[in-house]
């Protein structure tokens, strides 16, 4: 797991090929989970997740793994398990997660009286 720019082994999986970023790259908030063959000697295969800012990385790359694994995001940005699981597979490929459309969301919060000074009807 690592962030274009940022990590030295997603730069060298990059440089030698082993995989595509243009996908990604100078995008925001992007990201590529793939299974890569022989990604360094000694290694058979590797599962990479690759972002192209550090929200994709951990956001659209790490949180959607951990979605499919069974893992669901709980209070607080938190993960909980939803199951036990004795095994984890992959199905070897690639997933390309394209950037949020929108840039800049947020919550807007109207605070004048009496929006939020009263819960009842």
């Amino acid at each position: 797991m690592g962030t274009l720019g940022r990590s030295r082994l997603i730069g060298q999986l990059v440089d030698g090929r082993k995989i595509d970023v243009t996908p990604i790259r100078n995008r925001w908030e992007s990201s590529i989970i793939q299974v890569v063959p022989h990604p360094w000697p000694g290694v058979e295969r590797a599962l990479v997740i690759v972002g192209s800012d550090q929200r994709g990385t951990i956001l659209f790359g790490v949180y959607t793994l951990s979605e499919q694994m069974g893992c669901r995001r709980g209070t607080g940005g938190l993960t909980s398990p939803s199951a036990i699981r004795d095994q984890v597979s992959v199905r070897a490929g690639r997933y390309v997660r394209s950037g949020a459309r929108v840039r800049y969301r947020g919550l807007f919060i109207n605070d004048e009286a009496p929006a939020l000074s009263r819960l009842g009807p």
